[in-house]
């Protein structure tokens, strides 16, 4: 363990009393599974070329009901074969859809359930009728698989044996793959995620700065978030959900709930494209509490906050892994105990 993060582990442990603060992290065990972007688990109509979704088998994996695992959506793949760009100049990257299973039957593909044993299980996610005669291809048990460098954290639900992936699409027969790179992750990870980070300044809205630092964990599953630390306004903000905190005010910080996702920018600049942060093994998105000395236990300001081990905004110089709401992004050293490879 290096100087910087010994000294993250022991300022985040001493910030909150018994939290488990996991440094250096631990990468999780993955396993990666090609993707054939015609392949598909819905129903289809006037789609003669469409696949089948293989079934996934868990136990192959070493994977069992009770399990928190990681799912990622890697590579790309383009829509139509008959694009007038070419396939290969318009390939994509896009999250994918899941669905577990007691079995590794699949029905006809005239049929629209046709996993019967299908298990309820993460993100819910609509998908599109049909391109030809807008048939519904609607099912209630299936889930998002966020695309790298987001992911999707579920637990594999009672009786789950099996696991179909497939890109979200209207029609598939016309999918291809040039480079054959299209692939989903699935990695176990620990039940509780845990987190411990220190920032530099956190900036680039018109007014302020600040610094944070702190840890904790969090279960997707159960939406279970323990997690606090200390800040300091070091230059005064005038915008946001912090305004009129005032250099050199600021004591800590504590989680008043775990988000899944937010939308964010950097600064408060019209022209910067506004990016999105999903909760998972690598990232959290958290609303939390903020408080002044002399405020004792009633919080000073509430806002939206970003920790991540990921560059949460490559548009920007540098590296981006923190971000509070109002207030803009900064480096990090940051450890998370479920770590992905990117």
């Amino acid at each position: 363990m290096n100087n910087l993060t010994k000294a993250l582990v022991l300022s985040a442990s001493w910030l909150i009393p018994g939290a488990v603060i996991c440094a250096p992290a631990a990468q999780a065990v993955e396993t990666t599974i090609a993707v054939n972007p015609k392949a598909t688990y819905l129903l289809t109509n006037l789609d003669p070329n469409a696949l089948d979704s293989p079934a996934i088998d868990l136990a192959a994996l070493g994977l069992r009901a009770g399990d928190h695992i990681l799912l990622q959506s890697n590579g790309d793949f383009c829509f139509s074969i008959f694009n007038p760009l070419g396939c290969a100049n318009t390939e994509t990257a896009q999250p994918m859809i899941g669905i577990f299973s007691s079995s590794s039957t699949l029905l006809p593909s005239n049929i629209l359930n046709r996993v019967p044993g299908a298990i309820q299980a993460g993100t819910s996610v609509t998908t599109f009728p049909t391109l030809f005669g807008a048939v519904p291809t609607d099912v209630p048990q299936d889930f998002i698989i966020f695309h790298a460098p987001f992911s999707s954290v579920v637990t594999i639900p009672d009786n789950a044996q099996f696991l179909f992936v497939a890109v979200r699409d209207s029609f598939y027969g016309d999918n291809a793959d040039p480079d054959g790179d299209l692939a989903v992750v699935i990695a176990g990870v620990p039940a509780k995620i845990a987190f411990g980070f220190e920032s530099g300044n956190v900036s680039g809205f018109p007014t302020g700065a600040a610094r944070i630092t702190g840890g904790g964990s969090f279960d997707l599953g159960t939406a279970f978030v323990h997690a606090a630390g200390g800040f300091r306004c070091t230059e005064s903000v005038q915008q946001g959900p912090l305004n009129g905190c005032r250099a050199g005010e600021g004591i800590r910080w504590d989680t008043v709930d775990l988000l899944l996702s937010t939308s964010f920018k950097c600064s408060g600049s019209s022209a910067e494209s506004a990016k999105t942060a999903i909760t998972g093994a690598n990232t959290v998105v958290l609303l939390a509490d903020f408080y002044r000395q002399g405020d004792g236990d009633d919080e000073s300001f509430t806002a939206r906050m970003i920790v991540s081990d990921l560059d949460l905004a490559p548009d920007v110089p540098g590296v981006q892994n923190v971000w509070i709401q109002g207030v803009g992004c900064g480096s990090a050293i940051v450890d998370f105990n479920a770590r992905v490879a990117q």
